[in-house]
């Protein structure tokens, strides 16, 4: 449906010659803070198809951190890496391989987030933002473990997806960095909840996946 909708603005914006966001009252501002997001991520999977080489070693990582501000980004996004030969990207919320699925955080995980982690700032500028996505691929319990020990990395924000309002304020209560979610959300009656519960502290939204006029809607009552 999201697909559609957006679709259907921008074949609209097309006919009469405007752009999409005069059919929506805007714009709202001129210019859009950018990061980069899945940043080593995708080096780490699929290093060949973008024609990079993948990074091994702690040295690699800085590398990418000094590359994300070389390039001009102020803030770029990664996710759970684990090092190793070859390192690899946790995500136990999918079935399949890698991995498991059972969503539990392994004893040697958070050393090896946090060595990736430190790496990727080291490599960036001073001011440079940087945030972690673990989407949904670790339990409450595990999160909060995590959060304990990035506590003093300086993170941006930790993004978690919790199926759970209040699992996801027991994290934030915990937590001394930024929480963000609602990646997995898509109206405003399904992100309320986690907005009245107090469960983050900035709400995602994937326009993509949730339509252009009802990521609006959904900005709007965050904003509430």
């Amino acid at each position: 449906l999201a697909g559609i909708d957006n679709c259907l603005l921008d074949i609209t914006a097309q006919s009469f010659d405007v752009p999409v966001y005069a059919l929506l009252n805007g714009p709202s501002r001129d210019t859009v803070d950018l990061y980069w997001s899945h940043c080593a991520t995708t080096r780490v999977r699929h290093a060949a198809e973008v024609g990079q080489t993948r990074p091994t070693a702690l040295a690699d990582f800085e590398s990418i951190g000094k590359e994300v501000s070389d390039s001009g980004y102020r803030a770029a996004k990664t996710n759970l890496i684990m090092l190793g030969d070859p390192p690899t990207v946790i995500s136990q919320g999918f079935r399949g391989p890698p991995g498991s699925s059972d969503r539990l955080l392994g004893r040697l995980v958070p050393a090896s987030v946090l060595s990736v982690i430190e790496a990727l700032k080291a490599g960036m500028a001073p001011d440079g933002a940087l945030m972690l996505d673990i989407n949904m691929h670790l339990r409450t319990e595990g999160v909060v473990r995590l959060a304990h020990e990035l506590a003093d990395v300086g993170l941006h924000w930790l993004e978690v997806d919790l199926g759970d309002p209040d699992s996801l304020r027991y994290v934030r209560e915990r937590a001394t960095m930024p929480i963000a979610s609602g990646e997995g959300l898509f109206t405003p009656s399904s992100y309320k909840p986690y907005l009245d519960a107090g469960a983050m502290d900035v709400a995602l939204v994937d326009v993509r996946w949730a339509g252009l006029r009802m990521a609006k809607r959904i900005a709007d009552l965050a904003l509430l």
